[in-house]
């Protein structure tokens, strides 16, 4: 399978005919439209999530009255079936085994009927495809529902969920991240300061320490806050590879940066975007990669939530203070604010969120940065460069391998 296209090179053949293309075309642009609206197209705008979010919640509200109409017809089919029972006898009931050996019994044989199931539609016709995509896509924007019982239709109506959380998280995360990041920098400001108070105590208790060692250890540490994320993709750091490039490199560094972010934004596939053409074992592989990993993060949280509590305990926040700031400062940000907002009614324009701004920001974003976001997802979500995220970015990581377990779990039972 090639990388940078959806379709696997063997999965439907070589065929080169005017009508195989055609409907090749309409097969990537239900593909589209299906990733669009369950918030896995990275390159959507934000007033077109918003446009969709509003799209399936009507959408919802239809389904789940289709679904209470079919409910009640299927409940005056079962009555009415009961009544015209001649015989009153009395159907056994199995009772399920309910051995160790018997649940693995079963969990194999659900796990090969899975995998039956999964290869029987990787292996089906593009005819076959296009029938079932345009189906889903029909249902998703509320159309196509007669016919369907309330048990596919509760199928649906979570499906419709799914997405709105898919959109919601995707227009939110690019300031849930900020906010994250804003926090860890504060965090390790504080701790720096508290480091440099303990050094200039000891260093007014050693009066036989040389001079110079404040001015050494002021200059390490200056050094560490300084330090930059080295690449993975060569042992310099960021900002050498970035900002100091040669003039006649740099069309090539382009080039070889274009290449790194796409191979990137595919290893991204643990958080549950462009699983097509993975074949069965290749997504158990990704999903024993995140039973793998989850652990991993929550050991870390586990461990922010001691090392922060003890902060807590150590530096004794007066609570009475804290209340002060917190009341005092949104009252001044809320009196900006309505400048702000009475400004941008004066002057006709639409008021911008901050979660849409920083969603902009990093549609924005030069390669390089996309390239270092990625790169650092990347190994995040394989369970490496923990150390110094914040509790927040943790939760962030949590909830994303959750995202990748539940996109697994969906593109398998599909």
């Amino acid at each position: 399978m090639c990388n940078y296209c959806e379709f696997s090179s063997n999965r439907y053949g070589c065929g080169s005919s005017e009508q195989d293309n055609v409907l090749r075309e309409k097969v990537e642009r239900l593909r589209f439209l299906i990733k669009r609206m369950t918030g896995k197209d990275d390159d959507a705008h934000f007033t077109e999530l918003q446009a969709l979010e509003s799209r399936l919640k009507d959408v919802s509200r239809t389904v789940l009255d289709q679904k209470e109409k079919m409910i009640k017809l299927e409940e005056d089919e079962r009555k009415k079936e009961a009544q015209n029972e001649s015989d009153g006898t009395r159907r056994g009931v199995l009772v399920p085994c309910n051995s160790s050996e018997q649940r693995q019994r079963d969990d194999g044989a659900l796990l090969l009927l899975k995998k039956a199931r999964f290869e029987r539609r990787y292996s089906e016709s593009l005819q076959s495809e296009f029938e079932r995509l345009w189906l889903v896509n029909e249902r998703m924007n509320g159309r196509e529902l007669e016919g369907m019982s309330s048990r596919d239709l509760l199928s649906l109506d979570n499906q419709i969920l799914n997405a709105l959380l898919g959109l919601l998280v995707q227009m939110n995360r690019p300031r849930e991240e900020q906010v994250a990041a804003r926090q860890r920098e504060k965090n390790n400001k504080e701790s720096t300061s508290r480091l440099a108070e303990q050094e200039r105590y000891s260093s007014d208790n050693d009066k036989d320490d040389d001079t110079s060692s404040p001015f050494l250890k002021r200059r390490r540490r200056d050094l560490t806050k300084d330090a930059r994320l080295l690449c993975d993709f060569c042992g310099l750091s960021s900002s050498r590879r970035y900002d100091e490039l040669r003039p006649h490199k740099q069309e090539h560094e382009a080039l070889s940066m274009e290449s790194e972010v796409k191979r990137l934004r595919l290893l991204t596939r643990m958080t549950g975007k462009d699983l097509d053409g993975l074949s069965f074992e290749e997504l158990q592989v990704l999903r024993n990669r995140l039973d793998d990993v989850l652990p991993i993060v929550e050991k870390h949280m586990d461990k922010m939530k001691l090392e922060e509590a003890a902060k807590k305990n150590e530096a004794g926040v007066d609570n009475e203070g804290t209340r002060r700031r917190r009341v005092l400062v949104p009252c001044r940000f809320s009196n900006r604010g309505s400048g702000e907002g009475q400004q941008k009614q004066e002057d006709g324009a639409p008021p911008v969120s901050r979660r849409q701004r920083e969603f902009e920001k990093r549609k924005a974003e030069p390669m390089h940065r996309e390239l270092e976001r990625l790169w650092l997802l990347k190994e995040r979500m394989n369970g490496r460069e923990l150390t110094s995220m914040s509790y927040m970015e943790l939760n962030i990581l949590w909830d994303q391998i959750h995202h990748g377990f539940h996109g697994l779990h969906e593109h398998l039972n599909v």
